[in-house]
């Protein structure tokens, strides 16, 4: 019976997880922002940019089709020799990044230019307004707030500059989580990564999406070391620390972060039901979890007394708008802004009232 539960359980949670991969991945590549051409729901045509990531790619998947030899120098480059190739251009990716950065570092507005112009106007009705009402924004605005004091600088590069580091940080915490799970795919993550960090344009947006990216790979990486057989123990300690920190971590900075950590307890309660422990790894698993649960009571107590008491800006709390109404516009139109639903609850004095 319980093996019977366990593989139902396990055949629901891969179908749930390959069906919604494939509606995002759908999703992305039917995305307006990569439509070739004259794109009429944007404005906009594509970019150079693109352009010549199709000439080369085309030109690469040509040459390799049609060229014996150029094949030949293909395997031996990117595959007899890959993990140093793919360490050459994910440096020459995070060089492509910075020379990016220094060049096109804008000014942003929506919630970025909130967050930033807080930074100085601390006495405006509308900023003050912004953050009682987006109140989830605070950890954003104290976590750059510390960094330009603590290098005396608030420029739109020097944020854009930390987002890059976040970015980059979070690819190493992948890799380094692909290392603990099989270290012969470690290439192939880094051919991964680079792809992704030569084509993500968020490095200029210093925002929460950005931000939250290394929790979320941390969080990722010390479940991974958790699960893994035959590490040290003190590994395995530093780990769970580790996950309730990162865990804590991004509900502050995002909260919807945390649905990969309601996955994984899903998938830990599931295998509960399959695998058999003695009573010496049952005293090991509750000692971890009770790691991960002291650590996350501790840092969740800690960022939430240093929100409480901040004093560089005034806010209302009672006006927050709550969680219903994120989810709303994940469900309506397209699934972003809604302009609409954010005036109503501006209208409201107490975020209680409906």
């Amino acid at each position: 019976m319980t093996n019977k539960l366990f593989n139902f359980g396990n055949k629901t949670i891969t179908n749930l997880f390959n069906g919604f991969f494939f509606l995002t991945l759908l999703f992305a590549v039917t995305s307006p922002n990569i439509i070739l051409g004259d794109n009429k729901i944007t404005g906009a045509g594509t970019t150079l940019f693109i352009t010549w990531l199709l000439i080369i790619g085309v030109g690469i998947l040509t040459c390799i089709l049609a060229y014996p030899r150029f094949r030949q120098w293909a395997r031996q480059v990117f595959i007899v020799q890959k993990f140093r190739t793919a360490l050459i251009l994910l440096l020459v990716v995070i060089l492509w990044q910075f020379v990016f950065i220094f060049n096109v570092h804008p000014q942003i507005g929506f919630d970025v230019g909130a967050i930033h112009q807080a930074l100085t106007n601390t006495t405006d009705t509308e900023i003050k307004a912004y953050f009682s009402l987006n109140y989830n924004n605070m950890p954003i605005l104290l976590a750059q707030l510390f960094l330009s004091h603590l290098f005396s600088m608030r420029s739109w590069l020097f944020f854009d500059l930390w987002t890059v580091f976040f970015v980059d940080l979070s690819a190493l915490l992948n890799i380094l989580c692909v290392f603990v799970i099989d270290k012969k795919r470690i290439a192939a993550a880094m051919y991964l990564h680079a792809l992704w960090l030569l084509i993500f344009p968020m490095i200029i947006v210093p925002y929460t999406d950005t931000w939250v990216l290394p929790f979320v790979s941390g969080y990722i990486l010390c479940y991974s070391i958790l699960i893994k057989k035959r590490l040290k123990w003190y590994w395995k300690l530093l780990a769970a620390i580790g996950l309730g920190i990162t865990v804590i971590g991004a509900y502050f900075m995002k909260p919807s972060a945390i649905v990969g950590v309601i996955a994984i307890v899903l998938v830990e309660i599931l295998y509960l039901l399959k695998q058999k422990h003695s009573f010496k790894e049952w005293i090991s698993r509750f000692g971890l979890i009770f790691c991960v649960v002291f650590a996350s009571a501790v840092t969740y107590y800690s960022v939430n007394q240093s929100i409480k008491q901040q004093t560089h800006i005034q806010v209302n709390t009672a006006r927050e708008i709550p969680a219903i109404h994120f989810i709303s516009m994940g469900a309506y139109g397209t699934g972003g802004y809604n302009a609409a639903d954010a005036l109503k609850w501006q209208k409201f004095p107490q975020s209680k009232e409906e």
